[in-house]
């Protein structure tokens, strides 16, 4: 167990040397700034960027916060990509995939301590700035929505797909670029993609089309839709999708992707 954790410190470690869990805290903490100087409050006015809202402080500030959650989703998958894409093809090169294996672990082990401690450095970035944004909206309008937190399990809950996508291509293909771009067009755009063809009826008249791209909108996570969930729960509106299927499908693209690639992790010869 001591083993276990310390792959994860160590992967949290190596991403603080690679200058990238700096970078992108630099980059939340600017994000974090701008929202201090672009929100104020005077008595029972909210000010927006200096321009007076309309709304009551209470319902101007759930709007700006769902504002704020569907910018954060768009950016920071991305950047959460590129910040973990590099770990599973390097733990591959030759010398470290030779240390690793050397330990008296299982490759699951290995496999599964380094997909944590991936995990462990999007937490902290994603926390940091949640927390870090809903502070100052306390701090500045005195109201405080508990909603507005739930951003970070359910934004966990949508990279832990991306994560699993990414590490087994990452075994797969031993490329970095290639576990970045495919970890970006695959679990991001398809699912898109598959929800606009879901939602309409374009292939309706085409019944093999119809339930070939139906069959993947099922594979597929559900990012769009946990992102709406998200953002309706901090509006207080009602909700328009259903967060069950959404969390089961994502759950299962994400346990079906980490299990691939640990068994090809396990059978690899290195």
């Amino acid at each position: 167990m001591i083993r276990f954790w310390a792959i994860i410190g160590n992967t949290f470690r190596e991403g603080i040397a690679k200058k990238t869990i700096l970078t992108i805290l630099v980059l939340s903490t600017l994000i974090i700034g701008f929202f201090l100087l672009a929100l104020n409050v005077g008595g029972d006015i909210m000010y927006l960027f200096g321009a007076e809202i309309d709304e009551l402080p209470e319902e101007a500030l759930r709007g700006f916060e769902a504002a704020v959650v569907a910018f954060f989703y768009q950016i920071s998958i991305f950047v959460g990509i590129f910040a973990v894409a590099s770990f599973f093809p390097s733990m591959q090169e030759k010398g470290t995939i030779d240390l690793l294996l050397s330990r008296p672990m299982s490759r699951f082990s290995i496999y599964t301590a380094k997909f944590l401690g991936c995990m462990v450095i999007v937490f902290v970035v994603a926390a940091y700035t949640i927390l870090g944004t809903w502070a100052i909206f306390w701090l500045k309008t005195g109201i405080a929505h508990k909603e507005y937190l739930y951003t970070i399990p359910i934004f966990m809950l949508a990279f832990f797909a991306f994560m699993g996508f990414i590490a087994m291509v990452g075994v797969i293909t031993r490329s970095t670029t290639l576990s970045a771009i495919l970890g970006i067009f695959f679990p991001f755009f398809f699912s898109l993609i598959f929800l606009g063809l879901h939602n309409s009826r374009i292939l309706s008249g085409y019944s093999f089309w119809h339930n070939f791209f139906e069959t993947l909108y099922w594979i597929f996570p559900k990012t769009p839709e946990l992102t709406a969930w998200n953002i309706d729960i901090i509006a207080g509106g009602a909700i328009d999708i259903d967060p069950v299927s959404a969390i089961w499908s994502t759950l299962a693209f994400a346990v079906g992707t980490f299990a691939i690639g640990a068994l090809i992790f396990q059978k690899r010869s290195y």
